[in-house]
């Protein structure tokens, strides 16, 4: 979803957040561009589009859940 708009890190390895917060410190031109990119792919998630997805999903899970019982 996100992949060229951020910056990923194991939440178990400190070094690598560490490596990335300074690299993102030290790189305006890319703090930039990942916020350009990350504002322009949540402006194509409206609310309407987010509750259509939610309705499917709750449609698609009350339907197995009457043919599991």
């Amino acid at each position: 979803l996100w992949s060229d708009a951020a910056i990923f890190v194991d939440p178990r390895d400190p070094e690598g957040l560490r490596e990335a917060l300074a690299g993102l410190a030290g790189d305006r031109w890319l703090r930039s561009a990942l916020a350009d990119r990350a504002q322009r792919r949540a402006a194509s998630y409206s609310i309407e589009r987010a509750a259509h997805g939610y309705h499917r999903l709750y449609e698609c899970l009350t339907t197995t859940a009457e043919v599991a019982a």
